[in-house]
């Protein structure tokens, strides 16, 4: 049974696997430079301008299935290639794996099967693509590739082949020694040496080393606290106007100190920079707040803040941001009064009922 778009099951059982010819083309270069680059560079093929991308891939896909059908397999991979520049989707990468598999590359195939099942939304085009990407696993040299953190770039022995993905993937190789680079920004890159063997999977493991920078932060404030801080944790506590070596990466930059009010700022630290910050937080007898007195019975009571009369309520006070003894008196009543804690650029109301004396 033909399924719409995609290489039916018969068609492939029907022209089982010939045409031996090498095709001169990595899952890297693919993944790296795009197709169309690379089939220019390969085999002098001179794409024109695609005025009707949609009518360039049906074209493509008619060749493609022509090819496939007569068994020129080589041929038929051109053209889902030149298919999948224009319209890529699972059934595309499909189509390429299965003229790849049967053209006798192998390596190739496996890549798009992978790419089929990281794609793929339809369960059960998925299970045939893992099956025939299973099947090829035992006459394949494999590289079964983990970093941590994951999503390293995979590089494999010749640069101008583009990249493999990111890892974590399994990837085909030629047998034999091989140079894997691991890139991923902001960390070292990290380069293993390792033998694939047909028929085996080999593992590369590998734990990334952040790179790092410097942080310098000046504050004027004496007794000062800097801490540095990654999505809500410390990371490192600062000493005020000494360079720190720290991970690079954006962090909220805190300075605290005794009478003063809490600054915070972000700093980007780069690979091998130094980032200098000057942050001078407001001393507290700057910061002012607003306290709004009043009492219920409505009548007139001497305010005082600290031990100084401040006027009688209702009355509205700027005062020093922090803590002040507030009292109210009036004749024949009991004073009161309490500690306030006046906010920075805020406002506090208070309303005070006074006793009368007996």
């Amino acid at each position: 049974m033909r399924r719409a778009g995609i290489l039916a099951p018969s068609q492939i059982e029907e022209v089982g696997e010939r045409d031996p010819r090498r095709w001169p083309w990595t899952p890297g270069a693919y993944v790296r430079a795009g197709v169309l680059a690379v089939l220019v560079a390969t085999i002098g093929y001179v794409e024109p301008v695609v005025a009707d991308a949609a009518t360039e891939a049906r074209f493509h896909d008619e060749l493609g299935r022509r090819a496939y059908r007569e068994g020129r397999f080589v041929e038929a991979l051109e053209h889902f290639l030149q298919q999948h520049a224009l319209a890529p989707s699972p059934t595309t990468l499909y189509n390429v794996a299965v003229a790849a598999e049967f053209g006798g590359h192998l390596d190739l195939a496996f890549h798009f099967f992978d790419e089929v099942l990281r794609v793929a939304t339809d369960r059960e085009h998925s299970r045939d693509a893992e099956a025939r990407r299973e099947a090829l696993a035992p006459r394949l040299a494999l590289l079964t590739i983990e970093t941590e953190p994951p999503g390293a770039t995979i590089v494999v022995d010749d640069e101008a082949l583009g990249d493999f993905g990111q890892a974590p993937r399994t990837i085909a190789v030629p047998p034999g020694r091989h140079t894997v680079r691991l890139r991923r920004p902001d960390f070292e890159e990290m380069v293993v040496d390792v033998d694939a063997c047909i028929g085996e999977r080999s593992p590369v493991l590998a734990t990334l080393v952040r790179l790092r920078g410097e942080l310098l932060v000046r504050t004027a404030a004496p007794n000062a606290v800097i801490t540095l801080f990654d999505r809500g944790a410390t990371v490192a506590t600062l000493v005020p106007g000494e360079p720190t070596s720290v991970p690079v990466g954006t962090y909220r930059v805190r300075v605290e100190a005794p009478g003063y009010r809490t600054l915070e700022q972000w700093a980007l630290v780069a690979p091998h920079e130094r980032e200098e910050l000057e942050l001078q937080p407001t001393h507290l007898a700057r910061v002012r707040g607003r306290l709004l007195i009043s009492t219920t019975d409505e009548t007139a009571a001497r305010v005082s803040v600290n031990g100084v009369i401040r006027g009688t309520t209702p009355v509205a006070l700027l005062l020093p941001a922090g803590s002040h003894h507030v009292t109210l008196e009036r004749d024949d009543h009991h004073p009161w009064s309490a500690d306030l804690e006046i906010r920075p650029e805020r406002t506090t109301r208070l309303s005070v009922t006074l006793t009368p004396r007996p």
